[in-house]
């Protein structure tokens, strides 16, 4: 049976943390970085999961020639 570490708790502390530090840089005037890493991350999977659909669409006529 495999076992894969539970990555809820590190994933919660990293945007707990990166919520700190995003804090401190507005602090001083940077505002290059989102304000929040979940919503962040989350957007960015949907875009990709967008991105991946059209380039299956797109090529969805080509038929594997490498095996």
């Amino acid at each position: 049976m495999t076992h894969y570490p539970q990555l809820g708790p590190a994933i919660a502390s990293s945007g707990y943390y990166y919520g700190k530090i995003v804090a401190e840089l507005r602090n001083r005037g940077v505002t290059r970085y989102p304000d929040d890493l979940e919503a962040y991350g989350e957007d960015f999977h949907a875009q990709a999961i967008e991105i991946a659909a059209k380039a299956l669409a797109a090529t969805k006529d080509l038929t594997e020639r490498v095996y």
